[in-house]
């Protein structure tokens, strides 16, 4: 990790993330500047830089925003709410100003949401007689479209995946921002614990997606980054939506896509209860989430040789030995790996 404060981890580590999460390095470079002027680690000192710089954005914000320039505005509302959020990243845990910090970066970013493009959509998640909050990010146009399930890590936001969001929407993907339970303005300003069986919270995500006209409930994924990894996993182990099944063209049931003559695939729960019940498809294999291109991409990369194709076969698709699929197909075109 590059060490952005010599020998300070927790404050090198924040800064950097700071950055990648939706800050830009001018801004994060002049923190570090300023913060470096002494050199005892002073969580008073990392407040008040942070939340200057937070304050300066906004007043910017609302100057673009008279003018006009309503992109100017949108990027430097988030990376104000951003920047607050991480402007109380050290203050003790019984400092009022870190509940009153945090509501201030919400505000600041439901300000960006309104002026950004597309538009961000604030939602309630309906959660065991409560609700979690989330934020909607969905790329221009009518059509449904997939969706990606966005869940954060121990100290991050909903906030700090709205990059994520933002690069998805480009390629045609939706994504929910969830700030969950243990997350965010959930454990905030809800009082809702984290908990190791996150299927929980993820199905109520998912179940909140299916009420969405302009979402594929077909086409839903998740994602989670540091510890939303293992909330991520968790929902897709016990999540059967979440799946899909890859097998033999013998079957077709509800929401089956046949690919080309020998396979298919198919996303429905129906095929389960078939495998279950001896009527499925006679091979098969289980996979979990999504990948995918943007209108002409994944054509163009194949025109372009980007990908290295082989004829597909039974062995290569469902063998056993899944280690050595890739090298058993690069043999077949002649590659030794």
């Amino acid at each position: 990790m590059i060490e952005l404060f010599p020998g300070n981890y927790a404050w090198s580590q924040a800064a950097l993330r700071a950055m990648f999460v939706g800050g830009s390095p001018g801004d994060v470079l002049r923190a570090v500047e300023e913060l470096s002027v002494e050199d005892d680690a002073d969580p008073e000192r990392w407040y008040v830089i942070w939340r200057e710089i937070a304050d300066r954005l906004n007043e910017r914000a609302e100057t673009a925003r008279r003018r006009g320039h309503l992109l100017t505005a949108a990027s430097s509302w988030r990376r104000a709410a951003i920047y607050m959020q991480w402007s109380v990243a050290f203050l003790p845990v019984d400092d009022t100003r870190r509940s009153e910090g945090h509501r201030r970066s919400i505000e600041l970013f439901t300000t960006y949401a309104i002026v950004s493009d597309p538009p961000i959509q604030r939602v309630e998640v309906p959660y065991e007689g409560t609700s979690f909050p989330a934020w909607l990010v969905r790329p221009e146009g009518e059509d449904a479209v997939p969706c990606a399930i966005y869940l954060p890590g121990w100290d991050s936001t909903k906030e700090q995946g709205s990059g994520l969001a933002a690069a998805l929407a480009e390629r045609g993907i939706a994504t929910l921002l969830c700030d969950g339970p243990g997350i965010g303005e959930a454990v905030v300003f809800r009082g809702l614990p984290n908990r190791h069986d996150y299927e929980v919270p993820g199905r109520a995500a998912f179940e909140a997606l299916l009420d969405e006209p302009r979402v594929d409930p077909a086409r839903i994924a998740v994602v989670g980054t540091s510890l939303g990894s293992y909330r991520a996993a968790r929902f897709a182990a016990f999540e059967p939506r979440l799946g899909f099944v890859v097998h033999s063209a013998d079957y077709v049931g509800p929401g089956t896509e046949r690919v080309g003559e020998r396979f298919a695939m198919t996303a429905e729960p129906a095929v389960l209860r078939a495998i279950g019940q001896g009527n499925g498809p006679k091979k098969r294999f289980f996979a979990f989430g999504y990948c995918g291109w943007a209108p002409d991409q994944l054509e163009s990369e194949l025109k372009r040789n980007d990908w290295v194709t082989v004829p597909a076969d039974d062995s290569l698709v469902f063998g056993e030995n899944l280690d050595e699929v890739w090298k058993r197909a690069f043999e077949r075109r002649g590659f030794d790996l």
